[in-house]
């Protein structure tokens, strides 16, 4: 799972731009409003990056990283896990 982290802040980085937050510089308020909004049960810590597509930019809509997961969350819409890495 390291790798995966490792990989994702490396790639992140390259194509960063003002709406992607990545750990460990996601402001406090902006990562608990994106893990109440994606559904993530998982540990604060294991977040990688969050992509904020919010117009308020209250991160609670847009793309959410972690070493096991990608969750996608659409305008009002639900969370959709679209890839477990844990499994890969």
């Amino acid at each position: 799972m390291g790798n995966i982290k490792a990989f994702f802040r490396e790639r992140l980085v390259d194509i960063s731009t003002k709406r992607i937050y990545i750990a460990p510089n996601i402001e406090e308020k902006k990562l608990n409003n994106a893990i109440g909004a994606f559904g993530y049960a998982g540990r604060p810590g294991n977040v990688v990056a969050v992509y904020d597509d919010t117009l308020l930019g209250n991160a609670k809509e847009g793309l959410f990283f972690t070493g096991e997961q990608v969750i996608y969350r659409p305008p009002m819409g639900k969370p959709l896990a679209v890839t477990s890495l844990a499994s890969c």
